[in-house]
């Protein structure tokens, strides 16, 4: 009788234990973590075609079962640039699946159509959804543009380039890291350090940039495609 009596007083320990609120957890729910997968909502876009300095980003939505990892994958049909998003959430939404224009590493997007794809990679028979974007204008960075090279070379630059060096503003060839246009080089030079150089002056007065040294951040793209030499190339 004593083994009753405890076997049941725990048992009524336990049942007190529930909260009243069904809704309420302490932690996440066991069918976000170990039940079945399905697609409550598919994969959306906030629009298909996107101009990203007057749109802002564009948002992915999505719903799901349960909490499980998908990968987003854009890629541009014509740049070959690759964006990726990630996570592990049940609701995909402006939190966790925002794109501002931007690639994983270069190359840039350029104005094309652009090939989304979401997948589920621990998912058996998981479905792929697939849809596509176009791109109409590029992204604005942050910061003060000096140059992009697009309208060719300012009327107060300095430009040197070594005698056996090429160098002069490409535009056409797919190279650019964005836009359509880029200052290359091309040559090797055996007695000095530098093949050349370009020296970006305003027009007429100063570019206007911070005076402090501690606020003032230069970037800009730079891809070697053929490094040759004793020490190779740099910039």
């Amino acid at each position: 009788m004593k083994r009753i009596f405890i076997l049941v007083l725990a048992l009524g320990v336990v049942i007190s234990c529930r909260k009243e609120d069904q809704d309420a957890y302490d932690g996440p729910s066991l069918v976000d973590l170990a039940g079945p997968f399905s697609v409550i909502e598919p994969l959306a876009s906030s629009q298909q075609e996107i101009d990203f300095a007057a749109d802002g980003d564009i948002i992915f939505t999505a719903e799901l079962s349960k909490n499980t990892d998908w990968i987003i994958s854009i890629t541009g049909s014509e740049s070959g640039a690759v964006r990726t998003l990630t996570g592990s959430d049940r609701i995909i939404d402006a939190s966790n699946a925002a794109w501002n224009g931007g690639a994983n590493a270069f190359p840039a997007f350029a104005l094309e159509e652009v090939y989304v794809e979401m997948t589920f990679p621990n998912e058996v028979d998981a479905p792929v959804f697939q849809e596509t974007i176009t791109i109409t204008g590029y992204k604005v960075d942050d910061g003060y543009l000096l140059t992009s090279f697009e309208d060719g070379l300012g009327s107060n630059w300095t430009i040197f380039n070594q005698t056996t060096v090429a160098g002069a503003i490409t535009c056409g060839n797919g190279q650019s890291a964005k836009g359509d246009c880029h200052y290359s080089w091309s040559g090797t030079v055996g007695w000095d350090w530098a093949i050349g150089s370009v020296m970006v002056k305003p027009d007429q007065g100063t570019f206007g940039l911070p005076s402090n040294a501690n606020s003032l951040y230069f970037n800009l793209a730079f891809r070697a495609l053929e490094n040759v030499g004793p020490t190779n190339s740099f910039i």
